[in-house]
């Protein structure tokens, strides 16, 4: 690239980026000055409803600006009316919906995109102007030619006078507004600079030293433009984009020519306006404003229809009143235009040219589920993993299946294809009918469907003698009168995808003459339809839908590629709601991640909550997604089925008694997903609470062949009679869910049971199942309710004369919890299982298997440690199953903070452990330290003003502390300074918070095997 090629480049990207910018503004900022009018001129009612549902899309998503009016105009009963005779019908809707002083002050865009795009037969249905454009908008969008014209041309109405500007809907300006200058002219074609090589195919202005345009000269030979003087030194010319400016002095007269006495008048209406004088704009209505136009020249100018009386009479009269005006040609550069004229230059575009374009950001993949480095172009399109795809190939609005090939020199469009072979050269394209029938056009590259049968007659990489020759077919069934390739019924009609593809191949064999003589006679004698019926009878709001569908799935595999890659959920489901349709985003995305594992599903379950509440749809969807969530941790965990023992050996009693659990690092990374995904580490120790085991359960036969449950902390007790009511554990409100869930997994009671008597008559007994705490404030922190569901869970096992493991009841203790719906981990129940200190390591898995490391202690180390330790209960309490939540909620988003600082918490795990091997108090007292640190930065809420204060008042007696549990209340655990006497710290709190509730336990390991 040389050095004016690199700058030329770089201002077209700056371009590009402040005309977004200015966009952004027309939309969000009332005071800039927007187009009051912006017109789309349609070739048929079906193609105007498709712009009108585009554009009502993006008003709807608030990508247009409102203050803006919109209109799109079909020409009049379906009739070809000439791009002229459209912007005069385009004049004649705006003049009867406003004032004259509004007319004359509007500031008006009129884009032409109503022609048959006959050399682009893809686009014949959805029009060109809607065509996909091969980047992503800055909001995520995927563009089009009409979101290209509206950005690039939005900063154009602060630089005009009022009038109109005229484009093409084919032609992509690229250009900065800033050259524009549209005042005190009364007309204006913007031009850009272009070689005089690329000029020669296209329109080019001849002008005066004024910049006055004197001759247009149309696909005129290198030495003709250099003879005439168009061509500068530079060798560049004056090319015509197409984008004309129309001052309000020139509208009047325009709106003259169907008006009378300032009204729309019928008679001239009707006599401009119709398929027989079929009225260019560029033709008709520019020409007289040429200096150099003679009106004998004017009158033999090539027509869009025929030179027929009707348009000579208009011409006499159009010429008359335009040609007192002049053009200014206002000269663009460094500037771009890309023209989407025919297939072999979209071709080109898309697939040899794409890399001239990444200055405006045109990359091969735009919203695909491939990877970033394909060789091909794909847009909007969902393929396969094992397609096989040659380098030149463009895929568009597509879905490829499983076992495709596609050659080279391939378009795709619109096609949803399995199990094919797609051969060189060619577009393949399917358009669904109105009737719910599928039409698939297929057509070589460089075919030009204008052309008509004569002599050798290229078609489809073959000729159309040859084929017509070798299958003896009747033309007749062919063609009508007109023998062009655009008319020619060469199409079959089908029920389905796959049947409309397998035809389109077949014919392709067929032209090339390699099919049979009986796969020919077959083919033909289909009901076929050419590409002119085809278009005009696609039904394009099925087509849009099925864009849409296929959108949908695009961008729930993106948005699971994402979350897998542990994006932040919050940045992942942005993806989502690119999606203009979120309620179809959500169900593609619910169906597609049936077939992904438990944490892809909790994932998106937890995104799809987020959006619901964000967007205030939660009427649209019967169903909690956050509980949908944990539904799938749930599941996760969960082992094979509950325990169902057929062998019971009861015993006439059963009693456990338990310590409390005193966490010191690596909390967090035992719970669920944390540690199913990434293995957990925790160091904890068993203690006695003032000298006793506090966490006591019973259970022992009665005599009365009841099932009575009792809480002695909660003094409350109850005999069961109804099942359902024993079965029921998920209300976290019910004083006994936790003794129901131990006797459902161990399968003492069962889902199956119809009846309390079922039980009893499986136990051969009643009894009495009681639990005491009292030792334990509320909340505290300690590990209790766990703990308590462990001791639960192992009397009952003792009570039927089962045998399990530490590890296995610390397991089913975990499963409990989850049928219980409370959550939490598995560090507490291991922590008072186990007596000691001990730091348990799980790897990752969705079954965590537990490797318990007892750590040794000296006795001295056992006493310093039973000296020192102390804990101090805060008079709060907190329930953990909201922090919880709202912990994993935040892991399950991929939150980084809280990701980042669990993955800390367990490092420090690994240390304290070591601290305490080396019998290094003081080091552990450092770790505790930077532990609740940690803690602190994963909840803010873990601490409060009465903790800070609690450790303040004692911070010069203590050299480590932290809280227990999540914190927020229930007990501190602090290590008092070497020499400071437990008593001391009890004298100090209690004069301090003397009767408040803030109090001093003692503590010990709890050492007993």
């Amino acid at each position: 690239m040389t050095k004016v090629e690199e700058i030329k480049e770089n201002f077209i990207k700056q371009t590009y980026e402040d005309t977004w910018n200015v966009y952004e503004k027309s939309i969000q900022v009332k005071s800039v000055e927007k187009w009051d009018w912006i017109v789309l001129t349609a070739s048929n009612k079906e193609q105007a409803n498709t712009y009108k549902e585009e554009i009502e899309d993006r008003i709807n998503n608030n990508w247009l600006p409102s203050q803006t009016q919109y209109l799109v105009l079909e020409d009049p009963e379906g009739k070809r009316v000439g791009s002229g005779g459209a912007t005069l019908n385009v004049l004649k809707e705006i003049k009867e919906k406003c004032s004259e002083e509004e007319f004359n002050n509007a500031k008006i865009l009129v884009i032409h995109s109503g022609g048959d795009s006959k050399r682009i037969p893809q686009y014949s249905a959805q029009g060109k102007l809607f065509s996909p454009v091969q980047r992503e908008l800055p909001d995520g969008r995927t563009s089009t030619l009409f979101d290209e014209f509206i950005i690039a041309f939005a900063a154009v109405p602060a630089r005009m006078s009022p009038g109109m500007i005229v484009l093409s809907g084919d032609v992509l300006l690229v250009f900065n507004p800033l050259q524009i200058d549209l005042h005190y002219v009364d007309s204006a074609a913007i031009s850009i600079k272009a070689p005089v090589e690329t000029g020669c195919n296209h329109g080019v202005f001849l002008t005066d030293n004024k910049g006055q345009v004197k001759k247009f000269l149309h696909k005129q030979s290198i030495e003709t433009l250099k003879k005439l003087g168009a061509v500068n030194e530079n060798g560049y010319v004056d090319i015509d984009t197409g984008a004309i400016y129309f001052s309000t002095n020139i509208l009047k007269e325009l709106i003259g020519f169907i008006s009378t006495n300032e009204k729309i008048d019928n008679k001239k209406y009707n006599h401009y306006i119709n398929d027989v004088a079929r009225i260019s704009f560029y033709g008709d209505f520019l020409y007289p404003l040429a200096e150099e136009s003679t009106y004998e020249n004017y009158l033999k100018e090539a027509a869009e229809g025929t030179i027929n009386d009707n348009l000579l009479d208009c011409r006499e009269t159009i010429w008359n009143k335009l040609n007192k005006f002049n053009m200014h040609v206002i000269r663009l550069s460094p500037a771009d235009f890309i023209h989407y004229g025919t297939t072999k230059e979209l071709f080109n575009l898309l697939t040899k040219d794409l890399n001239k374009y990444k200055c405006l950001h045109w990359n091969h993949k735009v919203l695909s589920n491939v990877e970033d480095n394909i060789k091909y172009v794909v847009n909007h399109s969902f393929i396969n993993d094992d397609v096989s795809i040659s380098q030149n190939v463009y895929i568009e609005n597509s879905y490829i299946g499983k076992n495709v090939t596609i050659a080279n020199n391939v378009i795709l469009s619109n096609v949803h294809i399995e199990n094919k072979e797609i051969p060189n050269d060619v577009c393949v394209n399917t358009i669904i009918t109105k009737n719910n029938e599928y039409i698939t056009r297929i057509y070589a590259i460089d075919d030009n469907p204008k052309t008509e049968k004569s002599g050798k007659t290229k078609f489809l990489n073959g000729y159309l003698e040859d084929m017509i020759n070798k299958y003896k077919v009747d033309e007749n069934k062919i063609w009508g009168e007109d023998k062009s390739i655009w008319k020619a019924n060469f199409y079959a009609i089908e029920k389905n995808h796959d049947d409309s593809i397998n035809s389109a191949l077949l014919l392709y064999k067929i032209m090339n003459c390699k099919a049979t003589k009986q796969e020919a006679d077959s083919y033909f004698s289909k009901k076929r339809t050419s590409l002119f019926e085809s278009f005009n009878n696609a039904d394009t709001k099925r087509r849009r839908k099925e864009n849409q569908n296929i959108e949908s799935v695009l961008r729930s595999y993106e948005f699971i590629n994402l979350i897998n890659k542990k994006e932040d959920i919050d940045i992942a489901k942005n993806v989502l709601l690119k999606n203009k349709d979120i309620v179809n985003q959500i169900e593609a995305l619910m169906d597609i991640t049936k077939d992904f594992g438990y944490m892809v599903k909790s994932r998106t379950y937890l995104a799809i909550s987020k959006i619901v509440k964000e967007k205030h749809i939660e009427n649209k969807f019967n169903c909690d997604f956050e509980e949908k969530c944990y539904e799938e941790v749930k599941n996760m965990i969960s082992q094979d089925e509950l325990n169902n023992f057929e062998k019971m050996n009861i015993k006439k009693s059963s009693y456990i008694e338990l310590p409390i659990r005193v966490n010191f690092g690596g909390g967090w990374s035992d719970t669920p997903p944390y540690c199913n995904e990434n293995g957990g580490i925790v160091l904890n120790g068993a203690f006695k609470l003032n000298g006793e085991n506090p966490i006591k359960v019973k259970i022992e036969k009665n005599n009365e062949n009841k099932i009575r449950l009792r809480s002695i902390d909660l003094n409350i007790c109850k005999t069961f009679e109804d099942i359902c009511e024993l079965q029921d554990c998920t209300n976290t409100n019910d004083s006994f869910s936790l003794l129901k869930a131990s006797l459902l997994i161990t399968g003492i009671v069962r889902n199956e049971d119809k009846n309390i008597e079922d039980v009893l008559n499986r136990l051969g007994t009643g009894f009495d199942f009681t639990t005491d705490v009292t030792a334990i404030p509320k909340g505290s922190g300690l590990g209790t309710s766990s703990i308590l569901a462990a001791a639960c869970l192992k009397a009952i096992y003792n009570f039927i004369g089962v045998s399990i493991s530490d590890e296995d009841l610390a397991y089913k203790t975990l499963e409990q919890e989850q049928i219980m719906g409370t959550g939490g981990g598995w560090q507490d129940q291991i922590g008072g299982i186990i007596p000691g200190i001990k730091c348990t390591y799980t790897e990752a898995g969705e079954i965590q298997k537990f490797r318990i490391d007892k750590i040794k202690l000296s006795n001295k180390m056992q006493d310093e440690i039973n000296n020192r330790f102390v804990l101090i209960y805060t008079g709060q309490r907190r329930l953990a199953k909201n922090l919880l939540r709202d912990i994993m909620s935040n892991y399950i988003s991929n939150n980084p903070i809280t990701v980042n600082t669990i993955n800390s918490i367990k490092g420090k795990a690994i240390k304290m452990e070591q601290a305490l091997k080396e019998e290094d108090l003081n080091e552990f007292c450092k770790l505790l330290n930077e532990h609740w640190m940690l803690c602190k930065k994963l909840d803010s809420g873990c601490s409060n003003t009465c903790i800070d204060q609690i450790l303040h008042s004692c911070n010069d007696l203590i050299d480590g502390q932290m809280i227990c549990g999540a914190g927020g209340g229930g007990f501190l655990q602090v290590i008092l300074k070497d020499g400071i006497s437990k008593k001391t710290l009890d004298n100090r709190i209690k004069e301090v918070f003397q009767d408040s509730g803030i109090k001093v336990y003692d503590v010990s390991i709890c050492t007993e095997e």
